[in-house]
C-alpha cells in the first residue's frame, strides 16, 4: 500500500489526537517516565505501547522505506519529535537507534519498559523491497523460568506476531535471535 507523506502525516497527527483527547480526562501525565508515581503509570504505558506497536510500525509500512531510511541516515529528528509528544521528552531523550548497516537493519533502544507489552527493543529490517518489524517485549515474571521478554512483531496488515517467551535481555541476544530467524 503506498501512501503519500501528506497521508502519513494525516495518521501520526490522527494518532497523536486520540492520544491527547484519551489524556484529557485523566490527571496530567507531565511527569517524567523514570520519576513518575504510580497514577501515572497506566497512561503512560498506553502511551508508550501506542508508539511502540502501533505508530513506529505503521510509519515503517506506509512511509514507503523513507522512514527507514531517515533512520539509518542518522535523521532521527522527527522521530524524536514525535517520541516527545506522544510520550514525553524525557523518555524520547533516551532513545537509542542504531544502524545496523550490515544486516540492512535499524535497532531501536528503549528505556526499560515499565508494564508489559512495552519493549526494550524493536528491530526493523529491509529484506529487498519489503520490511519486518520485530519487538521484545516486557512480560510477566513467571517466576523460576528465567524468560527475560518475548519475541513478537507487526506486519505490514496491522497483525500482531509471537515467536514466543525469550531468556535473554540484551540488545545484540536480541539482534542474533532476529537476524537468525
Amino acid at each position: 500500500m503506498k501512501v503519500s507523506q501528506k497521508g502519513l502525516l494525516a495518521s501520526v497527527v490522527f494518532g497523536l489526537i486520540l492520544c491527547v483527547s484519551g489524556c484529557a480526562t485523566q490527571q496530567s501525565t507531565k511527569a517524567s517516565a523514570p520519576n513518575q508515581t504510580n497514577q501515572n503509570e497506566p497512561q503512560i504505558s498506553k502511551s508508550i505501547y501506542f508508539f511502540q506497536h502501533k505508530l513506529i510500525a505503521q510509519w515503517l509500512y506506509e512511509s514507503d522505506g523513507a522512514f527507514f531510511s531517515d533512520l539509518k541516515n542518522g535523521d532521527v529528528t522527527r522521530f524524536m519529535e514525535v517520541a516527545s509528544e506522544v510520550i514525553n521528552p524525557e523518555y524520547a531523550n533516551n532513545i537509542v537507534v542504531t544502524d545496523l548497516a550490515e544486516h540492512d537493519a535499524v535497532l531501536i533502544t528503549f528505556p526499560d519498559p515499565y508494564d508489559f507489552p512495552n519493549c526494550y527493543f524493536v528491530l526493523m529490517k529491509k529484506q529487498g523491497a519489503t520490511f519486518s518489524y520485530y519487538t521484545y517485549e516486557k512480560t510477566m515474571d513467571l517466576g523460576e523460568q528465567n524468560i527475560g521478554g518475548v519475541l513478537g512483531g507487526w506486519t505490514a496488515e496491522g497483525s500482531h506476531l509471537n515467536y514466543g517467551p525469550r531468556s535473554y535481555r540484551t540488545a545484540p541476544d536480541f539482534v542474533k535471535d532476529v537476524l537468525t530467524m
